[in-house]
């Protein structure tokens, strides 16, 4: 019984070997050492397998291409929404720029010259401005003589943003239309306190009118207030 199963024994060491062996001789004809023509995994892969591997890697390269076109669209998308911000800016700046630049207003109407038949070299300008909001505003001013005889009349349509920058406009178009007769004196009278606070140096003058009274105060005019109802020349909530 022993002798029989050691031989047993022996028999299935000797089957697992030979199948080993085989096992074995497989692999090495598969994948040899050293590679060699047709040897490695490319060649032991099925035709279809390499087929698909190199569809893979050509989708990749495809993927990878449309990848960094995307980001170039991008790119371009994003330098050309900043070059449309960065030129609005700058022509904003310019436009703001020649608004200033033109004393913030554009005459719609021209306003009447004063009559050549002026008998004194001293005159007075009773200025006044209505502003409801918005950019518009009316601007008036009568011109009298010495005597108080009223040698002429004038009204424009002006652009202004706030009441002051209205009244004070009212007083440049006046003097503007009487300057070149070279008067020995020209005395503005306006309704607005705060203005004449401004021309006389009490207050300094806002940004938006400070060249507007730059010019008025060049021309070296006599400023009062109207002895009717002041009013403070105040933007409107």
């Amino acid at each position: 019984m022993a002798l029989a199963t050691g031989t047993t024994s022996l028999d299935k060491e000797s089957t697992t070997t030979d199948f080993d062996k085989d096992e074995e001789e497989e692999v090495l004809r598969l994948w040899p050492e050293g590679g060699g023509t047709g040897g490695g995994i490319e060649a032991a892969l099925p035709d279809s397998a390499n087929s698909a591997i190199e569809d893979s890697s050509l989708a990749s390269g495809e993927k990878s291409e449309l990848d960094v076109k995307q980001i170039n669209v991008i790119s371009a998308r994003k330098k050309l929404i900043a070059w449309i911000i960065c030129s609005t800016i700058v022509r904003a700046l310019n436009e703001t720029f020649e608004f200033k630049k033109n004393d913030i207003s554009i005459e719609t109407e021209k306003v009447k010259k004063v009559s050549e038949n002026i008998s004194h070299d001293y005159i007075t300008l009773l200025c006044d401005a209505a502003w409801k909001g918005g950019f518009k505003a009316g601007c008036g001013f009568l011109i009298e003589d010495a005597d108080s005889n009223i040698l002429e009349k004038g009204s424009s349509i002006e652009i202004a943003t706030n009441l002051l920058y209205a009244e004070a406009k009212a007083i440049w178009v006046g003097p503007d239309n009487v300057r070149e007769k070279n008067l020995r004196r020209i005395q503005v009278r306006t309704d607005c306190d705060r203005l004449v606070r401004i021309l006389k140096g009490y207050f300094q003058a806002p940004w938006e009118i400070s060249v507007l009274i730059a010019k008025i105060k060049s021309l070296a005019l006599e400023v009062e207030v109207l002895n009717w109802i002041h009013h403070t020349c105040e933007e409107k909530p």
